[in-house]
């Protein structure tokens, strides 16, 4: 009997962890580089992925010469303390970097996590911008990886946080140079490594 009890005290415990933080499709997308209808947000089945992919993020000389991209996607979190450690990913692809002589093009980006509550901590991450000059005709691949944590306690509550693609930003100096561009393809961010801590 004493076995049988043990047990019954470990099933809630397994079923908490089948629990899963998922995007809640939410999403807000704003700024001159991702007008719609030319961005194109593909969530995956278990709505831990979401792709999204541009038309016309590009930066250009002579004009524009810097444009901005801002994505906020809601992330629903089930009852339980939760360590998430998402995965940014952003390409451009063949060509995406076309820069002739004696032009430098920049990529910068940050992210923003913002809590329902004011009972939760929010964070924020600002990598390195990533920097090219030409000549230069090439791809790219950047991946960002990030963690934070949220502590909801109450049985059945679900609360939603955002993670914020703050201002992704494409620039090109000198303002004069001769003809270049810069594009950002694609936009992929995935919450899939989780853990929930005991």
């Amino acid at each position: 009997m004493k076995f049988l009890a043990i047990a019954a005290v470990l099933l809630p415990t397994v079923t908490l962890a089948q629990e899963r933080v998922k995007f809640s499709r939410g999403i807000v997308i704003s700024g001159a580089g991702c007008l719609p209808p030319t961005v194109h947000p593909v969530f995956s089945n278990n709505d831990e992925l979401v792709t999204i992919t541009f038309d016309n993020f590009r930066a250009a000389l002579p004009n524009p010469r810097e444009v901005a991209c801002s994505i906020e996607l809601g992330v629903a979190h089930p009852a339980g303390f939760r360590r998430v450690s998402p995965t940014a990913t952003l390409i451009g692809n063949a060509g995406a970097v076309n820069l002739a002589n004696g032009v430098t093009g920049e990529l910068r980006r940050n992210y923003v996590i913002q809590p329902t509550t004011s009972d939760q901590p929010s964070g924020e991450l600002r990598p390195p911008a990533v920097t090219w000059s030409g000549p230069l005709n090439t791809g790219y691949l950047e991946i960002d990886q990030f963690q934070y944590t949220q502590n909801y306690v109450s049985p059945g509550q679900n609360r939603t946080a955002t993670i914020k693609l703050n201002d992704a930003t494409l620039s090109l100096q000198p303002a004069t140079g001769p003809a270049s561009s810069i594009r950002l393809s694609t936009y992929i961010l995935d919450i899939s490594n989780q853990t929930l801590v005991l």
